[in-house]
Formats: structure tokens, C-alpha cells, sequence
């Protein structure tokens, strides 16, 4: 089933190499991952009730690389950036 699964994304890749992503997309997600992140940020300052306990630091520190890989996926689809052409 696995290897089914491997040779059926092998496949698909070559037809996503060609594959474009219009501007006013990129914007909506990015707009979208905004509103995401100022969200969170409210839930942090308005809703959290804090304790002593700690957070560990490679959790910590994963939440930011996820975020900011969010953000440069998002960016990085966008046309002229990714080396297609648009």
C-alpha cells in the first residue's frame, strides 16, 4: 500500500512542478495567517491564565520555526519567487 501511495506521488510531482499560484491567493493567505497569528496572540494576552509552570524551550522553539515556515511557504508559491516564470 506504501509503496502504491509513493509511485502515485511520484507520478502527480511532475504535473506540480508546472502548477502556478495566482497573486490575489497569496495574499488571501497570507492575510488569512495574519489574522491567525494576531488571534493567537490575543487568546495569549486577554485569555491566558498563567501559572509556574514552565514551557519547554525545543517547544517553544518549534512554535516559532512553524510559524515563520508558515509564512515563507506562503511566500515562497508566490509568482516570481518560485523560479517559474510568473
Amino acid at each position: 500500500m506504501f509503496m502504491l501511495l509513493l509511485l502515485f506521488c511520484i507520478a502527480n510531482s511532475f504535473s506540480l512542478l508546472f502548477l502556478t499560484v495566482s497573486p490575489e491567493s497569496v495574499i488571501i493567505v497570507m492575510f488569512l495567517i495574519t489574522v491567525h497569528v494576531i488571534r493567537r496572540l490575543s487568546e495569549c494576552v486577554f485569555l491566558s491564565v498563567y501559572s509556574d509552570s514552565k514551557m519547554n524551550l525545543i517547544h517553544y522553539l518549534l512554535g516559532y520555526f512553524f510559524y515563520f515556515g508558515v509564512g515563507l511557504s506562503a511566500i515562497a508559491e508566490a509568482p516570481g519567487i518560485n523560479g517559474r516564470g510568473n
